[in-house]
């Protein structure tokens, strides 16, 4: 059965697998100076000093990480 049958959709679930990786690398890990600022371009170090939560990726509790590994799995084996 090649791609085209379903309209090479599996690169989509690819990319969800990726962002679901992504997810689970970055919990509770400090963002980039790029990333703060893009997301909060118009905060300067007082809003972090009154916020340092926000300079942080959110930290998903560990059984979230864990269900996030076997969803990753599945979705690799979808997308093949």
């Amino acid at each position: 059965m090649s791609g085209g049958t379903f309209d090479y959709q599996q690169y989509r679930i690819r990319d969800i697998a990726g962002r679901v990786e992504q997810e689970i690398a970055q919990s509770g890990q400090p963002k980039t100076e790029r990333e703060l600022k893009e997301d909060y371009p118009w905060k300067d170090e007082t809003y972090f000093e009154k916020y340092p939560e926000d300079k942080f990726h959110y930290a998903y509790p560990e059984e979230i990480i864990a269900e996030f590994k076997k969803g990753y799995e599945l979705l690799r084996k979808a997308e093949i």
